[in-house]
């Protein structure tokens, strides 16, 4: 959790799972319809700042995911966080906790 250890805010997602039990398994068909009995036993994606939640869907505690910044504004905003603390500018960090994105003294 490098982004906690470093008080960097990031865009950790999290899932919930709800247990399935083994006859229910047993009784879905194998192939697609078990897949989707899989993808049903999870909960939407949740996000918060700070990794307080596991993915369970994954079995990770803490999960960012960053792809290539060309393809969303959230994988951009990890790179951003990450280059900003890699270049030393620690007090300074382009977004905060909240969300929201830091105004320079003009107020842009």
């Amino acid at each position: 959790m490098y982004g906690n250890i470093n008080s960097i805010p990031l865009p950790y997602r999290s899932q919930k799972t709800f247990s399935v039990s083994d006859e229910t398994i047993d009784a879905t068909p194998a192939g697609p319809c078990r897949s989707w009995l899989a993808i049903r036993s999870a909960t939407k994606t949740l996000v918060s700042a700070n990794g307080e939640w596991a993915h369970e869907g994954l079995g990770l505690d803490a999960y960012v995911q960053a792809t290539s910044p060309v393809r969303r504004f959230g994988d951009l905003s990890v790179h951003y966080q990450l280059k900003a603390f890699l270049r030393g500018e620690i007090t300074d960090l382009p977004f905060t906790a909240g969300g929201e994105e830091k105004k320079d003294d003009k107020g842009t």
